[in-house]
């Protein structure tokens, strides 16, 4: 996240607070341009567990996220309740997303069958998809 922050200085960028209430949650920096997943459903957005976002602008009381299918515009009190960043996910996180960037597979060889396999299927093209074994 810092290094994108470097490499993009002059992006609009909005500081969130972590929930006290929510362990899962942390202070962080978001800008126009990062990934994001949302964390739970929320009806009323039409907004699903583990859906895949981006930021696509910063205002003063809210920001803009939008994906393939919809653009949502979420005020900056609600945001981390409803989402994180998602520079890196598990496994777990990833499943019933289709990737069709590169991304990187860590500790491929320490992972069972159903892992790998969730894993490897995410990708549109295979050759998006590197393997780290440590």
């Amino acid at each position: 996240m810092e290094r994108f922050l470097n490499e993009n200085p002059t992006l609009k960028t909005a500081d969130l607070k972590e929930l006290l209430y929510d362990k899962n949650t942390q202070n962080y920096t978001v800008c126009q341009g990062m990934p994001l997943i949302s964390r739970l459903n929320q009806k009323s957005l039409k907004v699903v567990n583990n859906e895949m976002f981006q930021c696509k602008e910063i205002t003063n009381t809210s920001i803009i996220v939008f994906n393939k299918e919809k653009e949502l515009i979420i005020p900056i009190e609600k945001f981390n309740k409803i989402f994180m960043l998602a520079f890196c996910i598990t496994t777990h996180k990833s499943q019933g997303i289709s990737l069709n960037e590169a991304y990187c597979i860590y500790e491929f060889n320490k992972m069972n069958k159903r892992l790998r396999y969730v894993s490897l299927s995410r990708a549109i093209n295979y050759e998006n998809i590197n393997l780290k074994l440590f």
